[in-house]
């Protein structure tokens, strides 16, 4: 687990960035264990992320920026921007700190 924690007590900003963004690494992977390859993606239909955080914690938009600006990386502003939505959460599974769901439309 890559920093473990909640946002605002213990964990930065940067280390949040920085853990959204290897669950987006992760994501890529499943996409490409399932499909084979990358190339089969059409677009990122939804991003539904989730930081672990203290109830005054506000800034969890810059958090979730880590999975989605890598996202945008990959696939390209067109394809790799969908929908964003991000909640703060009191806690996560195994003290995880980011947790994202992410819809995926690909060529058929």
């Amino acid at each position: 687990i890559l920093h473990p924690g909640k946002l605002g007590a213990g964990v930065t900003v940067e280390q949040g960035y920085e853990a959204a963004r290897l669950t987006a690494l992760n994501c890529l992977a499943g996409i490409r264990f399932a499909l084979g390859s990358l190339d089969g993606v059409v677009s990122l239909v939804r991003s539904l992320n989730f930081v672990a955080c203290v109830p005054d914690f506000t800034d969890v938009h810059l958090v979730s920026s880590g999975a989605t600006d890598l996202f945008r990386d990959v696939f390209g502003e067109e394809a790799g921007l969908g929908g964003r939505a991000t909640i703060g959460v009191t806690s996560l599974a195994r003290d995880h700190c980011f947790e994202n769901w992410l819809t995926v439309e690909v060529r058929g």
